[in-house]
């Protein structure tokens, strides 16, 4: 029944005009009234200007003459009621959020009212395009000889005159700067380590960020990446550091982002020189994944009595290629199956609970189990 009422004014433009004009009545905002007689009637029922065309003409009484209609006339975004710009701006994607902030100052605050959080950031950057996936909405900016083709998703490219970098580095910034991100991934594939380090000195520094990954083989650049982020804000970092030279190591164990996470995933074999550098650099941490460059028996040992009085510690991934697992298991004192292939499980006994060791060929995994 309500339904069939609803149509009926969408229908009759007259009867409509009737709720307007009632609307008047009510001595409300103008805005608050258009807002009343879309949830009333539907929202596709008028277009919000020529509700206005009608709200004012009864406001001032006017020859209210109903069959009278509005000439036909675009209003430019900045000339639409606030409440109109504020919707518009909040619907619109951040790349276009962009463009709305240096329309004017109204404008610019409401942008800013609106700043978005992403879950997850991706930006891939190679030599002739740079992505951008703000969780699920992709943007990608491609050189094409001197110009740039801006595609949105999968929805029609649009050729820009604009360095591509160029441009999607001035959208790429105002986002960073104005969102609140969860996870920030930086793919770069560039082997022209120059152009790679254009793109990072571009970026904003003290990015508050939760977790930070850096997926760039080789990379002389990664420090660098690492401190954009806010010590404070950083908790989880993920670096594949294969090709990364070892001295660039102490200075990432010395780095104030690297002190205050509480994960790290270092992505490759040969990063921990001994126990010494294990125990003195990631006691702090609730979760880590490293390589071991040697692990003899005593180096288990020594781990398994460590990680007990690591007070946040709660697992660990410790890789080693052709693990002896019938070595460790028998030096941690479990009972290792004569002939037995494949991993291995053992626990072991601590205060108020025990670690789970899980030994492989290519490694070692530590859980800390507590009693409930």
């Amino acid at each position: 029944m309500l339904q069939e009422r609803s149509d009926i004014l969408k229908n009759d433009r007259r009867l409509l005009k009737a709720c307007i004009l009632y609307e008047t009545l009510q001595n409300k905002p103008i805005f608050e009234s258009y807002i009343s007689v879309c949830k009333a009637v539907g929202h596709d029922v008028m277009e919000y200007g020529d509700f206005e065309y009608w709200y004012l003409k009864f406001c001032n009484n006017q020859n209210l003459d109903f069959e009278d209609e509005p000439k036909s006339e675009q209003k430019k975004l900045e000339q639409l009621p606030v409440e109109i710009q504020d919707m518009i701006v909040q619907r619109v994607d951040p790349i276009e959020r962009n463009s709305v902030r240096s329309m004017n100052s109204t404008l610019k605050s409401l942008a800013e009212k609106h700043n978005s959080s992403y879950e997850k950031i991706d930006i891939f950057l190679s030599i002739d395009s740079l992505n951008i996936s703000l969780d699920n909405k992709r943007f990608e900016f491609v050189k094409n000889q001197n110009s740039c083709l801006v595609q949105i998703d999968n929805g029609e490219k649009v050729l820009e005159k604009e360095d591509f970098l160029k441009l999607g580095m001035s959208n790429l910034i105002r986002i960073l700067i104005s969102s609140k991100i969860n996870t920030l991934i930086l793919r770069l594939y560039s082997h022209e380590e120059k152009f790679t380090s254009n793109f990072i000195k571009r970026l904003p520094n003290q990015l508050e960020v939760k977790s930070f990954n850096i997926l760039k083989r080789g990379s002389q650049n990664m420090l660098k990446m690492l401190k954009i982020m806010k010590p404070e804000t950083l908790k989880t970092i993920l670096l594949d550091s294969r090709g990364t030279p070892e001295e660039h190591f102490n200075e990432l164990f010395a780095t104030e982002q690297f002190k205050n996470a509480k994960r790290v995933n270092i992505q490759s074999f040969g990063m921990v020189q001994s126990f010494e550098e294990l125990s003195e650099n990631f006691q702090h941490l609730k979760q880590f994944n490293v390589g071991f460059e040697t692990m003899e028996v005593e180096d288990i040992i020594k781990i398994r009595d460590w990680l007990p009085l690591c007070p946040n510690f709660k697992k660990c991934c410790i890789e080693k290629k052709r693990n002896r697992v019938a070595e460790f298991a028998e030096a941690l004192g479990a009972q290792f199956p004569e002939g037995h292939q494949g991993n291995f499980i053992h626990r072991h006994q601590i205060a108020n609970g025990y670690l789970k060791f899980q030994l492989e060929r290519d490694g070692v995994k530590i859980k800390r189990k507590l009693n409930i």
